[in-house]
């Protein structure tokens, strides 16, 4: 397949995309959707993935086309790296995402993506996408387990004595407890520098119904 002849952010020539849409619309799905299938069949994951995305376009609850379109997605994506077009291959994942915003399929081959690129930060946030509390989670098992090897590499390392240390936490969540119940639960709380959001949690334990918890490192704050 000669890349260069095709649209970046899809994978289709001009001559493709004029064939197609130069049918009658009531066809137009079940063609796009018939060329894709060739195309993905024949190792052409470019246009594949444009064709899929047409039918989407179309017709966005088609779940075989969902399942499609992800998987020449991933295919197209790493095609796209390989060849030094990352910026095109995250258009693709943009283009994807804005048809099919609550797909985890899409979300996950987004942070797969961005993790590749060292952009683990926005790859770890791709990653919660894809096993969202909405979402089903066990239908993405390897989603979870990117996101927890990602956070795990991203998290500093000074933070695992600090979560460990009983006596200090102990301290900490009886002094808190305490703090608590003389303010009342309806104080706001605007913990600064949070990191782990330990001791924002010891709070929540405590009772308390407000609380903010605010960090430099947008990684640490997301974790759940």
């Amino acid at each position: 397949m000669d890349t260069e002849s095709t649209d970046p952010s899809s994978g289709s020539s001009d001559e493709d995309q004029q064939v197609i849409m130069g049918q009658d619309m009531g066809d137009l799905e079940i063609s796009a959707f018939r060329k894709g299938t060739e195309c993905l069949s024949a190792g052409d994951v470019g246009k594949a993935f444009a064709c899929f995305l047409l039918t989407l376009k179309l017709n966005p609850g088609r779940q075989d086309a969902v399942l499609a379109s992800s998987s020449a997605l991933l295919q197209w994506c790493g095609k796209l790296l390989r060849i030094g077009r990352a910026g095109d291959a995250v258009q693709c994942c943009k283009n994807a995402i804005a048809i099919l915003p609550s797909s985890p399929q899409v979300w996950h081959t987004y942070g797969r993506l961005l993790s590749q690129m060292d952009m683990k930060t926005e790859a770890l946030a791709a990653f919660y996408r894809a096993v969202k509390p909405q979402q089903l989670t066990a239908a993405m098992p390897c989603a979870r387990w990117a996101a927890d090897m990602l956070l795990n590499d991203l998290v500093e390392r000074w933070h695992f004595p600090m979560v460990n240390d009983i006596a200090r936490n102990a301290t900490y969540a009886a002094a808190i407890s305490e703090a608590v119940h003389e303010v009342g639960y309806d104080a706001q709380v605007l913990d600064i520098g949070c990191g782990t959001g330990l001791l924002s949690m010891f709070a929540l334990r405590a009772g308390l119904r407000h609380i903010h918890a605010v960090d430099v490192t947008g990684h640490t704050c997301c974790s759940k």
